[in-house]
């Protein structure tokens, strides 16, 4: 399973569209990051902990089983690029893992 950004409209919203958030300044990126792994035992301990050591939780969490194969895709907001960017290469260099993808996804608290 891939993450694709929603279409952004070239326009901005008027400021009576904005919400207490935006108004704000709120950052409301999303980082998904897609994982195939081989099943192993732990495997969804070690994602998760690979984020909490750094004081993070993921928003969401969603595990497919499709054979010889495990996808787990996960989203998680308030990271910079760079912190993204670091997990997903621990996640690379984790036993049984196939691949990671990392993706942006921008939108808001609504979607």
């Amino acid at each position: 399973m891939v993450f694709q950004s929603s279409s952004l409209s070239s326009s901005s919203p008027s400021p009576d569209t904005l919400s207490a958030a935006d108004a704000a300044g709120v950052d409301h990126r999303v980082h998904c990051l897609s994982i195939l792994a081989d099943p192993q035992p732990g495997l969804i301990e070690r994602v998760v902990g690979t984020l909490s050591k750094r004081g993070l939780l993921p928003e969401r969490l969603v595990v497919a089983v499709d054979g010889d194969r495990v996808a787990l895709d996960l989203q998680a907001s308030g990271l910079e690029d760079k912190v993204a960017s670091h997990l997903a290469a621990r996640l690379r260099a984790m036993p049984g893992v196939i691949s990671v993808l990392l993706c942006l996804k921008n939108g808001c608290p609504a979607e």
